[in-house]
């Protein structure tokens, strides 16, 4: 910046510096709404979902995690069922968390049981 000599050429600085706080608080604005809008949390799960899509190694990740979440919570429904009986209740609780941590282990499985069913299908057809 040059040195102001008048006051015409001080109120010329004046004016372009308003203009430039101006500027910088409607970009500041518009990173606020863009920050907000990212930490919703819809929107942090659909960008999850896409680095899913992209990153196989995650994908593999959330797919064993939803597998196990999921298998663990039907384990212990079926081993609970309607009971308040509290040993009841923590072999559940037990046996879905073992589940749960053993999500890749249970897909495994489930991939060698779908395979061999689908191999049985095919030997069966190829007999008739």
């Amino acid at each position: 910046m040059e040195k102001i000599k008048n006051i015409e050429e001080l109120k010329v600085a004046i004016r372009e510096l308003e203009n430039e706080k101006l500027l910088k608080q409607l970009l500041l604005k518009e990173q606020f709404i863009t920050i907000c809008e990212s930490l919703k949390p819809i929107n942090i799960l659909k960008d999850t979902l896409k680095e899913a899509q992209a990153d196989p190694a995650l994908k593999t990740t959330v797919i064993n995690n939803a597998i196990g979440f999921v298998s663990g919570a039907a384990i212990r429904k079926i081993v609970t069922g309607k009971s308040h009986n509290p040993l009841r209740n923590l072999v559940g609780m037990v046996l879905e968390r073992l589940v749960a941590k053993n999500a890749e282990g249970i897909r495994t499985v489930a991939d060698n049981i779908l395979e061999k069913i689908i191999n049985h299908q095919k030997n069966t057809e190829n007999v008739l």
